[in-house]
């Protein structure tokens, strides 16, 4: 049997309004569930503020209310036969209120059911897309929609900085914030850097927010638009300088204190690119996704490769380590430069 508790009983044209008010006060008793009887609506409040619900002109009365059930997971909330629920992803990525999920071939069929369930599961998600992988000479995600909202473009938020994107349009992981911030900590105030793939603008933005001036370059039409429309909402528009170019045609215009590769599959093809805006000493921030037992050979390989240019070269941080794949992750190589002669370093792991 259900026990009573404290309500107020409102008509049902004037709910909504008695709702945002019994907000406001944090009055509404949010453990259980509104009650429509007839033409009126009974809405559960918290006992301890009865007296300033009182204070809103309201009468307060006693009845029964069902308690909601707190939803730990979608997974309590989706329908798929019980010999397939071992294969329910326990993982997705979610892009301010866009969620992007990949879902296993042995659930392709229920892959709407998922989507649902999600919705239903998080009120801070309203749409949710199913991830088919980064394709296209863009390396964008290729998406499905699955359930919500029909929309692409949402408010990403990393530290404090907000960033408009179309998840349809750029390539976005929010899984990369930490190491956006962590890339900032190298950049001091006055200091220029050159942003190769620059995609909507985190490293750009960030870097700003320091107080250094940043030259982004992309070849996606669309990264260039959000990223000046990152810069205004992150008031930096001013140490921003967007090209919509391949890097290689910037690189020897720009002499620059930091160098940020992030193209994981093929940062190092720019190297030599990326030197070329160093004048005489700087840092390389290149990112690698690598298997793991072969990022020790990886660096070896990349340090050769700057000396060969004529760079000493110093590895002063790994960062980052996210897992990417089965035994592969994705790495961060945080290198100092100096335009000189050349030596052999050992490499502690």
């Amino acid at each position: 049997m259900l026990e009573q508790s404290p309500g107020v009983r409102v008509r049902r044209d004037v709910a909504e309004e008695i709702r945002k008010k019994l907000h406001e006060i944090e009055a509404l008793d949010t453990e259980r569930r509104p009650k429509t009887v007839g033409g009126y609506v009974v809405f559960p409040i918290r006992e301890e503020k009865s007296e300033d619900v009182q204070k809103l002109g309201l009468t307060i009365v006693y009845d029964t209310f069902e308690r909601r059930q707190k939803v730990r997971s979608y997974k309590e909330l989706v329908d798929v036969p019980e010999n397939l629920r071992k294969y329910l992803p326990t993982s997705y990525d979610q892009v301010g209120d866009i969620v992007l999920i990949k879902i296993p071939s042995e659930l392709a069929r229920y892959a709407k059911t998922i989507g649902e369930a999600i919705i239903k599961a998080y009120k801070s998600v309203k749409a949710v897309y199913w991830d088919l992988g980064v394709k296209g000479p863009y390396r964008v995600h290729e998406l499905r929609h699955l359930a919500g909202e029909k929309r692409t473009v949402t408010i990403h938020k990393e530290y404090g900085l907000r960033f408009k994107v179309d998840v349809s349009k750029v390539y976005v992981s929010p899984r990369l914030a930490e190491e956006h911030r962590k890339f900032s900590e190298y950049v001091s105030q006055g200091e220029k850097v050159f942003d190769m793939f620059s995609g909507y603008g985190p490293f750009s933005i960030f870097a700003a927010k320091r107080g250094a001036f940043s030259y982004a370059t992309d070849i996606n039409p669309y990264a260039i638009h959000y990223l000046y429309e990152n810069t205004l909402l992150n008031k930096v528009q001013d140490r921003v300088l967007g090209f919509l170019s391949d890097c290689r045609k910037v690189a020897g215009a720009v002499k620059v204190d930091h160098v940020v590769m992030n193209l994981p599959h093929g940062s190092v093809n720019f190297l030599k690119y990326a030197l070329r805006t160093i004048e005489k000493e700087g840092m390389i921030h290149l990112y690698v996704i690598e298997h793991d037992e072969k990022i020790k050979q990886r660096i070896e390989s990349v340090i050769r490769t700057i000396e060969k240019m004529g760079f000493n070269t110093d590895l002063v941080e790994i960062s980052c380590g996210k897992p990417y794949a089965p035994y592969q992750s994705y790495y961060g190589l945080h290198l100092r430069v100096l335009r000189g002669f050349q030596r052999n370093l050992n490499i502690i792991m």
